[in-house]
């Protein structure tokens, strides 16, 4: 498949669109920041990232389960960590140990170096779906050079159960991202028709750079049919040098992707959004407004990567991650709009 292209006519487009359309996109950093640290959970000594809360693969809202809402963490190379929330804003760590690691008995070679969590489905309401939670993440093999996608299942929070029939769910290493280190950052959102739809980072380390491509399932459930349609979005020359972290929600009648870029040559970080019809999928529009959000120059240390977005009463709310190495923390960043 030619680089660009897809199946489902995903395309880098600009079009110009009022300003008040395009205030609904951005954002502004919550007064509370940071939410979370090291500071907040007990059985690691490294900084936490890709911070993704428990919500609906259709509407993209946040699940209350046990009263609580819920989200998963990496703990950069240990394993991922669970915590739960009254609302939203304030966290608190569950249990002592991480629910999974890259330890575990039953880890398999595609999954032994820097697991991380990726989304984090309320699948109840999916015929078939078996255990009610699902958390898509992404583990690299032995010598870090390639990365895939997998599940584990749970019904309580507090047991989790690795697919083995069916991980890696989804790895590609031919098309587009040929000689990439493979899949990073899976974002799931189901489709109007019962389809499955995923945004996704291709990291093409060590030469440099990432984009953004897509991927389609049309089985009843998403842990099987995944199959790759092509890059969405690239980086764009004078903008940025590196994009990555893709983050999908779906309002209404479009879908919503959030992504990180990088210029290289100041290392500063910026976010930045584009939209596209629900039902056809085609043509990708940038928001004219960039970045979405400034990179912040406090605990962020002008990092901004984008973990996941969920709609709450009406404000759009992004969990991001600031900071460099053992430093990184995790921040909020809110928005009125998309209805």
């Amino acid at each position: 498949m030619p680089l660009g292209s897809s199946r489902l006519g995903w395309s880098k487009l600009v079009t110009k669109k009022s300003e008040s359309e395009h205030m609904a996109c951005t954002l502004a950093t919550y007064e509370g920041n940071p939410i979370w640290s090291i500071e907040d959970y007990a059985y690691s000594i490294l900084a936490p990232d890709n911070f993704v809360i428990l919500r609906s693969p259709t509407t993209g809202e946040p699940v209350l389960y046990d009263g609580k809402y819920w989200a998963v963490y990496s703990c950069i190379n240990d394993g991922i960590g669970i915590c739960s929330s009254a609302d939203l804003y304030t966290w608190n760590d569950e249990g002592a140990s991480p629910i999974i690691e890259i330890g575990d008995v039953d880890a398999e070679a595609w999954e032994v170096e820097r697991i991380a969590p990726c989304d984090f489905l309320y699948m109840h309401d999916e015929a078939g779906h078996g255990e009610d939670f699902w958390m898509f993440y992404k583990g690299g093999n032995a010598d870090k050079t390639e990365y895939s996608i997998g599940i584990v299942h749970s019904d309580d929070m507090a047991a989790w159960t690795r697919d083995l029939v069916n991980n890696p769910v989804a790895y590609w290493a031919a098309g587009w991202i040929a000689n990439t280190k493979g899949l990073e950052d899976f974002r799931i959102q189901k489709m109007s028709n019962g389809d499955w739809c995923a945004l996704y980072e291709a990291d093409q380390s060590p030469t440099g750079g990432a984009a953004i491509g897509a991927a389609k399932s049309t089985e009843t459930l998403p842990n099987t049919g995944w199959g790759d349609e092509g890059q969405v979005v690239s980086a764009v020359p004078d903008e940025a040098d590196f994009i990555a972290n893709p983050c999908l929600i779906r309002r209404g009648e479009k879908y919503y992707c959030y992504y990180e870029w990088d210029k290289v040559d100041t290392d500063i970080y910026g976010m930045s959004c584009e939209e596209a019809d629900f039902f056809t999928l085609d043509g990708w529009t940038q928001c004219p407004s960039q970045p979405v959000l400034e990179s912040p120059a406090g605990w962020e240390n002008n990092s901004t990567i984008p973990n996941g977005l969920i709609y709450k009463d009406g404000i759009l709310i992004c969990y991001y991650t600031g900071g460099l190495g053992v430093d990184r923390k995790i921040g909020i960043a809110t928005g009125t709009g998309l209805s």
